[in-house]
């Protein structure tokens, strides 16, 4: 008899599940996360190579860190978060996003902050051409409305791609995540200048100064470094006189030199500093009613940098020494 040979059952593979298709990562979610936080790197680029603590909006730039330091651990945090979602996408995507929600309400309170402080509408605050997010520095202007379009289309996009159900993996070893970590951190100390004017240091080749009035108070006037390279004529500035920083589109400002200039009784030496901005023209000086005559002297601080100081400000001189300074004040 011949052998039989009894054929063995071999079970069917299971079909590949549905839940295995949807944690398989599409094209179109890696590349939504690129654009995303390449549209992040690119503001933290712009701010990083060319841009000034003038650059974030009043919200941030106020914050009690200072404007100059808030300004570089902005820039920090925005690269650093921009490596997670290329390196470790998995955790950069929440992150990323949790970004751009701050960014809109960053934006959403500087309009809130332009219709109170300007009298204007909604409408016009967000799409202002005098108003800008600051988010690519003072040379790109993009006015906020149109910058919470951007970050929020970004944002609808990463979320329709469904990250969550994306086995994203990472890329990179560890060690490259934590060297270019590190570099992105040390970048914003070592690439932008100190805000400080030391001596010997030009003022030509500053791109900001911080104008601490504050840490003023107590020194001798004629021997400040900044205000004597500002100021070719300190010298014949009287030594008994109360100083007013001022910027021409400063409504604040405008207020308060009209308001200087119904009470002057002429007793009171002035000298008003005027702080110039690139986009000052004719047409937008609103600080046009301001105090006059010989016990006033007019003075401009050069525009080859920017100057970091929240405007009205003013100092009290007596004797040549300063003995009171603050600003920002009449904002309330």
């Amino acid at each position: 008899m011949r052998p039989t040979h009894r054929a063995r059952a071999t079970a069917p593979s299971p079909p590949e599940s549905m839940e295995s298709k949807d944690h398989k990562p599409s094209r179109s979610t890696f590349l939504v996360l690129r654009v995303a936080s390449l549209w992040v790197a690119a503001g933290a680029l712009f701010k990083l190579f060319a841009g000034t603590p003038n650059d974030l909006p009043p919200v941030v730039g106020e914050f009690f860190l200072g404007r100059d330091l808030t300004f570089r651990l902005a820039i920090a945090i925005e690269l650093s978060i921009v490596l997670l979602a290329w390196l470790r996408p998995r955790v950069g995507w929440v992150i990323l996003v949790a970004l751009f929600g701050v960014f809109d309400l960053v934006l959403w309170l500087l309009v809130r902050m332009l219709v109170e402080s300007e009298g204007v509408s909604i409408l016009e605050a967000l799409f202002s051409e005098e108003a800008s997010c600051g988010c690519f520095g003072s040379n790109v202007h993009l006015a906020p409305g149109w910058m919470m379009i951007i970050d929020t289309v970004l944002v609808v996009a990463v979320v329709a791609g469904r990250p969550w159900r994306s086995s994203l993996r990472s890329a990179g070893p560890a060690w490259l995540l934590v060297g270019l970590g590190g570099l992105v951190w040390v970048a914003p100390f070592l690439l932008i200048p100190s805000a400080g004017l030391e001596q010997g240091q030009e003022l030509e080749t500053k791109r900001f100064i911080d104008l601490d009035l504050t840490h003023w108070e107590g020194e001798f006037l004629y021997d400040i470094e900044v205000l004597r390279q500002a100021i070719p004529e300190l010298e014949s500035l009287p030594p008994d006189a109360t100083w007013l920083f001022y910027r021409q589109t400063c409504s604040h400002c405008s207020a308060h030199l009209a308001e200087l200039a119904a009470s002057d009784d002429g007793s009171t030496a002035f000298v008003l500093v005027r702080l110039v901005e690139e986009h000052d023209t004719p047409e937008n000086d609103e600080c046009l009613l301001k105090p006059s005559g010989g016990h006033v002297f007019e003075v401009t601080f050069p525009s080859t940098t920017e100057w970091l100081l929240t405007t009205p400000a003013d100092l009290t001189v007596e004797g040549g020494t300063i003995t009171a300074a603050r600003e920002g004040f009449g904002r309330e």
